[in-house]
C-alpha cells in the first residue's frame, strides 16, 4: 500500500514538473492559445447541439444573445491581463459626449485636450458603398501605404495616404463584386494578409476568408 502511494505521488510530481517545464518553454502566443483553449467560455461557445439543448433546459433556441456577448468577451480579451479592458474607452466616450454637447471643440487624447487634431478627406471617392476595413501596410516603413475594403466596391490600396493627389487603386476586377468586411496582417509574417468578405445582415456577396 505504501509503495503504491509513493508511486502515485511520484507520478504526480513528474507530471507537474513536466507541465511547468512545458508552460515555461511555450512562447507568449502559445501560452495565450492554451489559455483560450481551456477557457470555460470557449467550451460553451463550441458546444454541440446536444450540449446546447442541455444548457437551454431541453429547448433549442435560434437566437442566443448571451453567446454573442461571450463571443465579444473572448474577442476583446487583453492577452496580458487575460480580460477585456472596456474602461480604457471611458475618457474618449466622455470627450465625445462633451463635443456633442458643445462643451469642448477638440478631442480628448490620453487624458488631455488636443487642439491639433484635424480631419482631412482622403477618399476613396471612386469606391461605392461603405468602407468597412482600413489597414496601414505594416511592410511600408514610411507608414504611407493604406489598404481599404468596401462593402460593395471590393479591395483597394493607396501608396501615399498623406498626399491629396495620390489615387486609390483597385486590386483587380474580381474584388469589385465582393464585400470586404475586414483586413488583417499576420503578426508573425507581415507579408501575409487576411481579408474576410461578405455581410450577412445586408446580404452583400462574399467568398469567405482570403489569404495572400
Amino acid at each position: 500500500m505504501k509503495k503504491a502511494y509513493l508511486f502515485a505521488l511520484s507520478s504526480l510530481l513528474v507530471s507537474l514538473v513536466g507541465y511547468f517545464i512545458l508552460i515555461y518553454t511555450l512562447s507568449d502566443r502559445e501560452k495565450y492559445e492554451k489559455f483560450l483553449e481551456n477557457h470555460p467560455y470557449t467550451k460553451r461557445l463550441t458546444a454541440g447541439e446536444n450540449e446546447m439543448e442541455k444548457i437551454n433546459g431541453g429547448e433549442e433556441k435560434g437566437d442566443r444573445p448571451d453567446l454573442a456577448m461571450l463571443q465579444d468577451y473572448m474577442r476583446t480579451i487583453d492577452p496580458q491581463l487575460k480580460r477585456p479592458t472596456p474602461l480604457l474607452l471611458l475618457p474618449y466616450m466622455e470627450a465625445s459626449a462633451m463635443m456633442r454637447d458643445g462643451k469642448i471643440t477638440s478631442r480628448q487624447e490620453g487624458g488631455t485636450l488636443s487642439t491639433s487634431i484635424t480631419w482631412t478627406e482622403r477618399g476613396p471617392k471612386t469606391v461605392a458603398g461603405r468602407i468597412r476595413a482600413v489597414m496601414f501596410d505594416p511592410n511600408d516603413l514610411t507608414n504611407k501605404k493604406v489598404w481599404a475594403g468596401s462593402t460593395s466596391g471590393g479591395l483597394w490600396y493607396n501608396n501615399d495616404i498623406t498626399s491629396s493627389t495620390s489615387s486609390w487603386v483597385k486590386v483587380n476586377d474580381f474584388w469589385d463584386n465582393l464585400a470586404v468586411s475586414s483586413i488583417a496582417a499576420d503578426p508573425l509574417n507581415s507579408k501575409v494578409f487576411y481579408v474576410s468578405t461578405g455581410e450577412f445582415e445586408f446580404q452583400q456577396r462574399g467568398g469567405g476568408i482570403w489569404k495572400t
